[in-house]
């Protein structure tokens, strides 16, 4: 029975959730900005428990809640806190790598993506940290650096993101050929349009890397495969 009502209520808090943010978003609109903090961030808090929510929670609504603190300032102190409170979870070594997923999306939205550098700095630095989450830190950290990165032709530095772009460039490749395969209804048709643009990018940004790290056999690979499903695509 306590089973039951936990869910119960967690249901509840997942419905309250979403129509808080559907309620923040109107009261924005009409200026009442403070209450639409209020709903934004009772939506971010609760967001984990909303189905199909992961993306929603992580960018449009601390991208909403950045925008509103254009004009509302509170609204950028409220995020900061939240980024704060995470950083600190983070440096015990307990926390989960969602908590590191959420601060770097917080830091994002904040246009502080410098502090997790600094943060990862600072857990260098403490023994018998978890090496799991410093690995999976350092990984992100090193995503937010990579077009700066790039910029300066520091491809060597970049070498420990290869095998997952790749990873990312192959599944998205196989997905658009299932999809281009199996397509029925011209709904499947738009749909494709959308996986072929995501395929395409992940591959090119795969491809790009391979070049950098001078690993012609991966590029040839990618770049043979990415022709075979889309022979029509222009190459430079």
């Amino acid at each position: 029975m306590a089973a039951d009502n936990e869910v119960e209520k967690r249901i509840a808090i997942a419905n309250e959730a979403a129509e808080k943010f559907k309620k923040a978003r109107e009261l924005t609109k009409s200026k009442d900005f403070e209450t639409a903090l209020e709903y934004y961030l009772f939506a971010f808090d609760n967001g984990h428990l909303v189905d199909g929510w992961g993306g929603v929670r992580l960018s449009y609504i601390p991208g909403e809640i950045a925008e509103l603190g254009k004009q509302f300032p509170p609204a950028l102190v409220a995020l900061r806190l939240r980024r704060d409170e995470r950083a600190t979870i983070i440096k015990t070594g307990t926390c989960d790598t969602r908590t590191i997923h959420e601060l770097i999306s917080l830091n994002r939205y904040l246009n502080e993506d410098e502090y997790a550098q600094q943060l990862l700095s600072e857990i260098e630095t403490i023994p018998d940290y978890s090496s799991k989450l410093l690995q999976y830190l350092q990984e992100k950290t090193l995503e937010i650096r990579q077009e700066k990165l790039k910029e300066e032709k520091k491809y060597d530095e970049l070498k420990p993101l290869l095998a997952k772009a790749g990873r990312s460039a192959f599944m998205s490749m196989g997905d658009y050929e299932g999809e281009m395969l199996f397509a029925e209804s011209e709904e499947d048709q738009k749909r494709n349009k959308r996986y072929r643009d995501y395929t395409r990018q992940t591959a090119a940004e795969a491809f790009e890397l391979a070049c950098g790290l001078r690993n012609l056999k991966i590029a040839n690979l990618i770049s043979e495969r990415l022709l075979k499903i889309m022979p029509e695509i222009e190459t430079y």
